[in-house]
């Protein structure tokens, strides 16, 4: 019975030291984590509750918003101008990016988040409620590979324009929600994200979410400075699979 007791176990994963560390050092910081500071940072005093938009106002501020980003769209394209252009079936991302067009809550969505995809060696942004984008800023070589380096997987497996970049509009929150503009954002980062899956689905698109990334350089890459507008999730697809082909074998 002694000699059993010696034995050291094998089944048995030893705890990392380092993860119990910071467990037991987080459970007697009465400060609490960055993120737990900033939940209690981001609620709002009853004043700050009292000075939002009205239900009214905040419909004729995001209407505002829609109306006047499709009509500039429809504009450039009228007069075919380069800082516009149409999504095409040719186009892998298509099927996917179709959600903010043709799914009401994405397109609402869009309000609270921007969808950056990199097309033709710059950056694009989606257009709420049309198949089509809007130029977004040049991607320049020392731009570009400094998105390729800090992306979290190997791009030369997923390009990089089959990457779809999930953008909290801060600023523009902050006319309706005011502290609360972050939670906004996620709020619609998770309702776009869910359309571009569902939306990959569909298409028989493998698709995945990716929230853990550096921000700071991703961020610089996309001219996005992390307090008006900042990454917030990527979306990584994969390309079409290939329908299964038909058996030919016949039983009677």
């Amino acid at each position: 019975m002694i000699e059993q007791t010696l034995i050291p176990p094998v089944t048995v994963t030893e705890l990392n030291p380092d993860t119990i560390h910071s467990a037991t050092s987080r459970l007697g910081d009465v400060a609490g984590n960055a993120g737990e500071r900033y939940q209690l940072d981001s609620m709002l005093t009853p004043a700050q509750f009292n000075r939002l938009p009205s239900q009214q106002e905040t419909t004729w501020i995001r209407e505002y918003f829609m109306t006047t980003t499709v009509e500039g769209y429809d504009q450039m394209i009228d007069r075919d101008a380069r800082w516009a252009r149409r999504w095409t079936d040719a186009d892998p991302l298509a099927p996917i990016m179709a959600t903010a067009w043709q799914d009401p809550a994405s397109v609402g969505a869009l309000f609270g988040v921007d969808l950056l995809v990199v097309q033709e060696g710059a950056v694009w942004r989606q257009v709420p409620g049309r198949p089509g984008l809007v130029f977004d800023g040049n991607l320049v070589d020392r731009t570009r590979d400094l998105l390729i380096r800090h992306l979290p997987w190997d791009v030369e497996q997923t390009p990089l324009e089959q990457t779809i970049f999930v953008v909290g509009a801060f600023a523009r929150l902050g006319y309706l929600y005011d502290n609360r503009s972050a939670r906004a954002a996620s709020q619609a980062a998770g309702m776009i994200a869910g359309g571009l899956l569902r939306a990959a689905m569909a298409s028989r698109r493998r698709a995945a979410v990716v929230d853990q990334f550096l921000d700071y350089p991703l961020n610089e890459a996309l001219a996005c400075d992390g307090v008006d507008r900042g990454l917030l999730t990527m979306i990584r697809t994969a390309p079409p699979q290939s329908e299964p082909e038909a058996s030919n074998d016949h039983h009677s």
